[in-house]
């Protein structure tokens, strides 16, 4: 379980989990929502494939998250749900070539109106633990219909994992 966040209202927090497959050693995780105290845990994802890191939306309405979209590197990308598991879509697709790795990490700005993402390019997978050698990260923000994708900061800078200041 992994990379929890609280809802708007803090009455629920979004969540990662390998609990359905722990044998596939965190490649199958689904996003879940629970209550502060650990009860009512509800499985938003039923992909069967690898969705992680999920946000919610300043409103509440939807969590994004980052999925290999169950084939890769085709369907790997950024993808919303509402939190009843409703309206799964992709906001954006992890664009073709050789270089492209993967992306990453969404963030929803304080109108709710785009994503900050990491987009991760190049490198070479090393052995267990699992690594790349040489990647690069940019910083990018798109909006939430998936329109106006633009690079922010430039790869070489090992960015990731941004967030928002308040007023956006």
């Amino acid at each position: 379980n992994g990379w929890a966040t609280w809802s708007p209202d803090g009455t629920r927090l979004a969540f990662d989990s390998a609990r359905l497959a722990p044998e596939a050693n965190g490649d199958l995780k689904e996003i879940f929502t629970m209550a502060p105290d650990g009860s009512d845990v509800q499985q938003v994802t039923d992909l069967g494939f690898y969705a992680g890191q999920p946000t919610w939306s300043p409103d509440g309405r939807w969590i994004a998250f980052t999925t290999d979209g169950g084939n890769y590197p085709t369907s790997q990308g950024i993808y919303v749900v509402h939190p009843d598991g409703t309206g799964l879509r992709q906001v954006i697709a992890l664009p073709a070539g050789p270089r492209s790795v993967w992306l990453d990490a969404p963030r929803f700005s304080p109108d709710g109106s785009q994503l900050a993402y990491t987009f991760f390019e190049g490198g070479k997978q090393t052995p267990a633990p699992w690594s790349w050698k040489g990647e690069t990260s940019s910083l990018w923000t798109v909006g939430l219909d998936g329109r106006n994708a633009r690079r922010v900061v430039a790869p070489g800078q090992k960015v990731g994992d941004a967030d928002w200041s308040p007023d956006g």
